[in-house]
Order: structure tokens, then sequence, then C-alpha cells
């Protein structure tokens, strides 16, 4: 709820891919994200699109200032170690 956006202490939201994928036709969901950003932002709260799947959709999301994007598209799925290692290289 709302009222727990307000108690709990946090400072990332994920936007669930059942939003994200198909933003770019459906003006519903499009209306919903751009309403998520503009929450966030103004409580500076860091976000996090999942489901990713294609180029059109990760560049809807950085036009909207999404800050972290998760999906296929951006890579598949890891265990931690090979994730470890991928940061290492880009540090």
């Amino acid at each position: 709820t709302f009222e727990k956006l307000a108690q709990l202490p946090f400072n990332e939201l994920k936007i669930d891919r059942s939003f994200v994928q198909g933003v770019e036709s459906d003006m519903k969901k499009r209306n919903i994200v751009v309403a998520i950003c503009a929450l966030a932002k103004s409580l500076n709260i860091r976000l996090v699109a999942e489901g990713i799947e294609d180029e059109v959709t990760l560049q809807v999301m950085r036009e909207y200032g999404i800050d972290l994007c998760q999906g296929f598209y951006i890579d598949k799925p890891m265990p931690l170690e090979a994730i470890t290692i991928l940061n290492e290289r880009y540090e």
C-alpha cells in the first residue's frame, strides 16, 4: 500500500515485467510506468525495470530515467561467481 511506501526504509523500487513488456505500444502501461517513475524520483528512490527483452524497450526505459534494467536483452541469468567476475572486469 502507499502507507507502506511512507513508512518502510528502502531505496530501490522494481517495476515488474508485466508493466515493462509492451510499454512502447500500450498507453495504459506507459502511463503507469511514467507515474511510478515520477513518484520514485520525487522520493529519491532508485528504479529497476525487469523484463527488458529488446532494444526498443531498453530505449523506452532509458527515456523514462530508469536507473537499472534487467532482462534477457541485457544478459542471461548467471550464477553469482560469473557476476562477480563480470563486475571485476568493468571496475
